[in-house]
């Protein structure tokens, strides 16, 4: 059997300490795991860059950050831990870094990556490991790690945890999977493929396909339980926390996530999270602000979804929403509800940003372009083509906890939101994949002109009736790119 550790440090005067609290916790288990140990550790970071844990059997640190330079024009930001190095890079080079790295250098293992998650593993006691790697001076708000004894697979450093399993996500495992190699052998026909004979590595590559088909990683680990066949418990570090999964066969079976963060991450994007959890309750009491409030919708998706399986119809809208979720996020939005196959967002509250309603106009293009992109991709295998709608507002809303005790909702209300909802509804009417109000425009511009190129998609359709709005609202309509 193998040795778990997990630690959330709540109290954030701790986190220099996270490092030797952790090292202390993967010692203790070595008698569990004397063969070799990992561990993930979710520090300090940006939502605009990402960190590449790399692994090599020789130091090429200095040869790397040269190459780099050259590759990328800018200077390396690269940091070697014994045979582990993390190169932090830009989010937007990262997938040419990635294909850079693959290319140049096959030799390198990409251990995982994250805006704030670090991993590290290799052969050796616990403590050892722990050392080699300089743990007990690392800091950060949580970490996971795992001691492993090897019973039916080799002892490498390939096979010990933790196991990527996404950006910021890792899994480590006690126990022992019995149809890990049906599993294998259908993940490999999805275009998975895998390093060692680990069944752990089974295990991160089936949550990874769960959520590259859609699913969240909640939704991902429940479906672990009817799919996963043995005893075991699985630990995933996420950036806001870990998540933890027990197999059905053991006394209480559970899927569970670090709660107050959890339940914050629903709304918020992982940034704005860590502000808000220390302050919950403020969320609970009404508050007035202006915001811009974003709707949006998958258009003829009723009439097409009445010819397909209700799985079919599931996997759609998960994959929908799994493309404009981190589309929300990326653009400092919050997600106050989905709808269907839709969702409504809202940028500047409950925390005012800059540039809210800006950040909503930007991010509306790049849902609607992005989702019409894979419009063709679906078009060119066959599929049904999607396309959305998307309607702006921006103006006063008022935020809170809504329902009863146990059934409490924190959700956005007022006129902006219904005309937003409306504007929404009218893009069929007008054929534009984007309708906004002029209050809405004019805040966009508030600190500088659009680009051109967007401002080259408006129409300026003038006032206009709303439904259920005594007066009628002037509007500006942005028209989808054409079918490739």
């Amino acid at each position: 059997m193998c040795g778990i550790v997990g630690l959330f440090l709540k109290n954030k005067a701790l986190a220099p300490q996270l490092g030797a609290l952790t090292a202390r916790m993967l010692t203790v288990m070595s008698d569990r795991g004397p063969d070799s140990a990992g561990f993930a550790v979710y520090g300090t970071g940006s939502a605009e860059g990402v960190k590449l844990t790399l692994r090599a059997d020789h130091d090429i640190t200095a040869q790397l950050a040269k190459a780099f330079a050259t590759r990328f024009g800018i200077q390396a930001d690269i940091v070697r831990r014994s045979t582990h190095a993390v190169l932090s890079v830009p989010k937007a080079l990262e997938p040419r870094v990635r294909l850079w790295l693959a290319e140049e250098y096959p030799s390198l293992h990409l251990v995982g990556a994250g805006s704030r998650m670090e991993l590290y593993k290799d052969v050796g006691l616990p403590g050892d490991v722990a050392e080699r790697f300089g743990l007990p001076m690392m800091s950060g708000t949580h970490a996971i790690g795992h001691t492993r004894m090897a019973t039916e697979s080799s002892v490498t450093t390939d096979g010990a945890h933790p196991f990527s399993t996404g950006m910021d996500q890792c899994l480590v495992h006690n126990g022992s999977l019995s149809n890990h190699n049906a599993l294998r052998r259908m993940l490999i026909r999805e275009g998975l493929s895998f390093e060692t004979e680990n069944d752990s590595e089974v295990a991160a590559a089936y949550l990874t396909w769960r959520m590259r088909e859609g699913a969240s990683l909640s939704q991902a680990l429940t479906d672990g339980l009817d799919d996963l066949d043995g005893f075991y418990t699985f630990v995933v570090g996420t950036e806001g926390g870990f998540a933890v999964l027990r197999d059905p066969i053991a006394c209480k079976p559970a899927v569970m996530a670090e709660t107050e963060r959890a339940n914050l991450g629903r709304y918020f994007s992982p940034s704005v999270v860590e502000r808000l959890a220390s302050d919950v309750r403020a969320l609970e009491a009404g508050r007035a602000q202006d915001a811009a409030v974003m709707f949006v919708d998958v258009i003829g998706s009723t009439r097409r979804m009445e010819a397909v399986t209700p799985e079919e119809v599931i996997a759609i809208i998960r994959a929908f929403h799994q493309r404009m979720v981190p589309i929300v996020f990326r653009h400092n939005g919050s997600i106050d509800k989905f709808l269907g196959d839709g969702l409504m967002a809202v940028f500047g509250a409950p925390e005012k940003t800059p540039d809210e309603a800006r950040d909503a106009l930007l991010c509306a293009i790049e849902i609607l372009d992005t989702i019409d992109l894979w419009r063709d991709q679906r078009l060119a295998v066959g599929k049904a083509a999607t396309t959305v709608g998307v309607g702006i507002h921006y103006g006063p809303v008022i935020q809170g906890n809504v329902g009863i005790a146990d059934r409490l909702e924190f959700t956005t209300l007022g006129d902006t939101v219904n005309v937003a909802s409306r504007l929404e509804n009218m893009t069929r009417q007008h054929d534009a994949g984007i309708l906004l109000s002029r209050e809405a425009m004019a805040a966009a511009e508030r600190s500088s002109p659009l680009p051109a190129e967007l401002k080259a998609r408006c129409r300026d359709l003038g006032p206009q009736p709303i439904v259920g709005h005594e007066a009628p609202i002037h509007i500006i309509a942005i028209d989808r790119r054409p079918a490739s």
